[in-house]
This record gives structure tokens, sequence and C-alpha cells, in this order.
């Protein structure tokens, strides 16, 4: 499964597209249900056309942080994941 960060808007969400066939999508559905019975999976939205939002605006610790940092995006490696972003002066 590929996943690719398509946008991180102003306030922190980070939407996320994902591409594979039925059985992918089906795998990714049951885990963000799954996801949703755990502290955090509020921050979890599915939308349409295999595409994912975090919401992280919604997480006080982590809505604070983007009152100082902005957040530019996100590289996947093998082991990581990278986070690329900038204080706001």
């Amino acid at each position: 499964m590929d996943l690719t960060v398509d946008e991180i808007d102003q306030a922190g969400n980070i939407f996320l597209s994902y591409n594979g066939g039925a059985g992918i999508d089906y795998m990714v559905k049951m885990a963000l249900n799954q996801a949703k019975n755990h502290q955090g999976g509020d921050m979890i939205e599915l939308l349409s056309d295999n595409r994912i939002m975090l919401q992280l605006s919604k997480n006080a610790q982590a809505g604070s942080l983007f009152n100082h940092i902005t957040l530019k995006d996100i590289f996947f490696d093998e082991q990581f994941a990278i986070v690329e972003f900038e204080p706001k002066l």
C-alpha cells in the first residue's frame, strides 16, 4: 500500500490518500473502525476516494503545537515518518 500526504492545512489537519484494491480498502476501513474505539480515534475521518483526514487540531496538545509551528510535509521511508516543519515568527 502506498500512502501519500495530499495536503496539510493551516489548522494542522492532514489529508492522506492510499492506493490498493478492494482488499486494501477493506483492511483500511476495518483498522479505522477499530481506531475509533480508542483514545484519539475521533481525530481520524475516512473520506471518499481512498482518502483519510487526520484532524490533529482536535487534540489540545497538537493544537497548541500548531500555534508555534507550521507543518510543511511528511515523508515516509521503510522505517520512519519524517516530519518537516518551520517555526512561526
